[in-house]
């Protein structure tokens, strides 16, 4: 190979002087990156709920930017995959139901984040417990769709 070395059992290669990846494909790079920004946002949000109300405008921007950072990150690796394989019906029920939960997860901290939400109770319930579900379901759905690569 011209300009480098390559080592076919090794997880890199060296082409031109670019350190690349070669098993590591970017949908496996996307979803590691939408498994941290997902943590992120959980762990801002519990950040954001430790400060109480009024909520921080700071504290609740940066939240908001990374919860909509992890659903594009998310939709992109769908994006990804779907151009390279055939989606059956159960990979589409999967990819939308999680689309429900994150979406559900935007709009229910978009109404938390309004400062007459004090009878709002149910909401606050729904959106403690959206994120474990919505990782779960998630997480089976790139499961799923990993494995028909």
């Amino acid at each position: 190979m011209f300009g480098g070395m390559c080592m076919s059992d090794s997880l890199i290669f060296f082409k031109f002087g670019e350190l690349t990846f070669k098993h590591m494909k970017t949908f496996d790079s996307k979803l590691i990156v939408t498994g941290i920004l997902f943590l992120l946002t959980i762990i801002s949000g519990v950040w954001l709920s430790k400060t109480g109300k009024p909520y921080k405008m700071g504290i609740v921007t940066v939240h908001k930017l990374i919860s909509i950072a992890t659903l594009v990150v998310a939709a992109l690796a769908v994006f990804q995959i779907q151009k390279g394989i055939a989606l059956n019906a159960m990979s589409v029920v999967l990819i939308c139901v999680s689309a429900i939960f994150f979406i559900a997860l935007i709009v229910s901290g978009g109404i938390l984040t309004r400062p007459d939400t004090e009878s709002l109770q149910p909401v606050l319930f729904l959106h403690k417990a959206l994120p474990m579900i919505t990782l779960l379901v998630s997480a089976f759905t790139f499961y799923y769709l990993r494995k028909l690569m």
